[in-house]
């Protein structure tokens, strides 16, 4: 369906549920309530990709990569280096970046040669940091580097993670990812998803989104209000 489509569709179930008695919307305020439904639908999907094969085919149109050796990944070398564990270092991803897939580093090992196969990334928390970095059988090593998630930095352009090694030298830095789908605009942008039940679900979900800000006493006098003006 095309973004036109959907708002056609989406209008079309409000008016059945309130009998043909809803107040009016434009086309930006539909056009908001589609694209927050479509970010809700794509983040409970991305948590399906690792299990589903039919998702993977969903999303496949959102999947893009990033390094450090493109310049698409860089490196932080500002004041967060005073709070970084040790061995640890800060890299900067896309913006763009919905959950990621893949990743792995190229490391020169202390005192060693550079070791030119990708070694494994493993996302971890703050909780598993403190439990496990001096079990030898879990923390980082020349086959494992740990990833913490730090935050979203504006000055940064990005969201900022950091790498702990075991004190080898990260070399390059590789990921692959799902881009968050971009803002669907009626008539001129449509969703980046061409997998019809993904449209579906984006009806679907705008519609509860509407009902549910309808059926708010506040929103709705505002709603009645804002019409009685026009």
């Amino acid at each position: 369906m095309t973004a036109q489509e959907m708002q056609y569709n989406i209008l079309l179930q409000i008016d059945s549920l309130f009998e043909n008695a809803a107040p009016g919307y434009n086309p930006t305020q539909i056009q908001s309530f589609m694209n927050r439904a479509q970010r809700r639908v794509f983040n409970e999907k991305k948590l399906l990709y690792d299990t589903d094969e039919s998702v993977k085919r969903m999303l496949s149109p959102l999947n893009k990569r990033a390094s450090t050796t493109d310049n698409t990944i860089k490196t932080v070398t500002v004041a967060l280096d005073l709070y970084k564990h040790t061995n640890g270092r800060y890299y900067t991803l896309p913006s763009n970046v919905g959950f990621i897939t893949e990743e792995y580093v190229k490391i020169t090992p202390v005192g060693g040669a550079t070791i030119t196969k990708p070694v494994l990334v493993k996302p971890i928390t703050y909780d598993y940091y403190v439990k496990n970095y001096e079990n030898r059988y879990k923390k980082p090593s020349i086959e494992l580097i740990w990833r913490l998630d730090y935050n979203y930095d504006s000055a940064q352009t990005g969201y900022i993670v950091e790498l702990i090694t075991d004190g080898s030298t990260i070399d390059s830095y590789h990921i692959s990812y799902l881009k968050y789908p971009q803002n669907m605009v009626i008539g001129t942008t449509n969703c980046e998803i061409i997998d019809e039940t993904f449209h579906d679900e984006i009806v679907s979900e705008t519609v509860k989104m509407i009902t549910a800000a309808l059926n708010d006493e506040g929103y709705s006098v505002a709603v009645n209000e804002a019409n009685s003006d026009k």
